[in-house]
């Protein structure tokens, strides 16, 4: 371990008045202005005019920590060709939504094997790395659709995928596993202009009675399973029962409409883009999304042990966030620590330590933190009690 010093320039008229400096300041010729700690006010920031400083250096001391070996299956980079397999079947999966809507809409059933093994290429996936499935989760966002139809499809393709990672985490059985991806899978099938078109009942779905009709035509042309038909009609019943369409409370709503409920909101609170019907997409911060959720869930609205899941699948900093450290560095969140939410496994962006377990060192996240290339904003604090979900 050794530590390096950097000297960053600043902009004087730029530091925030009523706070403490994080490091030491000196002219760009040396000379201390102030230490580490001395709040900036008025009275310090106009004699630093009249002394003619308009830039300083701030004088950065960093730790760096040997580099986490690349050997380490909990830290190692991901497998590239494991995420392009991983990308490839949230595709397939987009696809067969698409698929299974037209062949109902002319009146066939849905492939009920091809949705079995793909819900098995995804569990396999899982069970072997799931930090990569999180990686092709949060790639498979930037993807930018104009058809309706194929953005509602690719929808319900990243709400079955978060929905089996969440019931593998609360380790579900195989069963409810399934259960729980084919729900995510059909759970709007209705909201499809494909479906509607052909059929004058359906094409006056909205959004607040189409869980129940998705259900009824599960049941009707994919097969009878009253496991998976239940659970596409509660997946917007809220556990507090301020959801819809039968406003149900926590005992009557099954564990894994829970969990699609929690999934479905964590999708509206991070997209950029939402089909039609959809409530307004939010594109907040992946970090403040789970922040909010925990709020939400604190006050009964949310099951806590579902969000909880969350948290400890994606981290307090889900995977491909960028967060600014406390040596002032950005880092990218590459792998979640289950044991520590708020300490992943990270990538520095410059320097010569790129992989950090922050959980060994001395370094922390914090803040989240934006560049221009980032297509989200955040949640300010005094708006985490609106309801956005829905």
């Amino acid at each position: 371990m050794t530590t390096s010093i950097e000297r960053i320039k600043v902009d004087i008229s730029q530091l925030s008045l009523g706070l403490p400096l994080r490091y030491d300041l000196q002219t760009m010729q040396g000379m201390l202005l102030a230490e580490a700690g001395t709040e900036v006010t008025v009275a310090l920031k106009k004699q630093w005019a009249l002394d003619g400083v308009r830039f300083a250096e701030a004088i950065v001391r960093r730790v760096e920590h040997p580099e986490t070996s690349a050997n380490d299956p909990n830290t190692a980079p991901h497998d590239p060709l494991m995420l392009e397999r991983l990308e490839g079947t949230i595709v397939k999966a987009s696809e067969f939504v698409l698929n299974s809507a037209i062949r109902i809409a002319q009146g066939d059933a849905a492939g009920v094997a091809e949705v079995k093994s793909l819900v098995q290429e995804l569990k396999s996936e899982i069970a072997s790395d799931v930090a990569t499935v999180l990686t092709a989760f949060a790639r498979s966002f930037c993807v930018d659709l104009s058809d309706n139809d194929e953005l509602l499809a690719q929808r319900s393709s990243q709400l079955s995928l978060l929905g089996l990672l969440l019931a593998h985490q609360l380790d579900y059985t195989d069963d409810d596993q399934h259960s729980t991806a084919m729900a995510g899978l059909f759970h709007d099938i209705v909201l499809l202009d494909c479906v509607r078109s052909g059929d004058s009942r359906l094409a006056k779905a909205n959004y607040a009675n189409h869980s129940t009709l998705s259900a009824a035509l599960f049941d009707s042309t994919v097969g009878s399973n009253p496991k998976v038909s239940i659970a596409i009609s509660q997946v917007h019943e809220q556990i507090d029962g301020t959801g819809f369409p039968k406003q149900l409370r926590l005992g009557r709503i099954t564990p894994i409409s829970r969990i699609l409920n929690v999934a479905d909101a964590y999708l509206t609170l991070t997209s950029q883009t939402q089909p039609a019907f959809f409530p307004e997409a939010r594109s907040f911060h992946p970090a403040d999304a789970i922040g909010y959720l925990m709020y939400h869930a604190a006050r009964g609205r949310f099951d806590r042990r579902v969000v909880r899941a969350l948290i400890d699948i994606a981290s307090l900093y889900p995977v491909g966030c960028r967060v600014e450290l406390s040596d002032m560095s950005t880092a990218v969140v590459m792998r979640s620590s289950n044991d520590s939410p708020s300490k992943p496994i990270v990538r520095i962006e410059r320097g010569t330590s790129p992989i950090i377990d922050l959980r060994l060192s001395q370094l922390s996240i914090t803040r989240p933190t934006l560049s221009a290339m980032d297509h989200c904003h955040r949640l300010r604090k005094s708006h985490i009690a609106e309801v956005y979900w829905r």
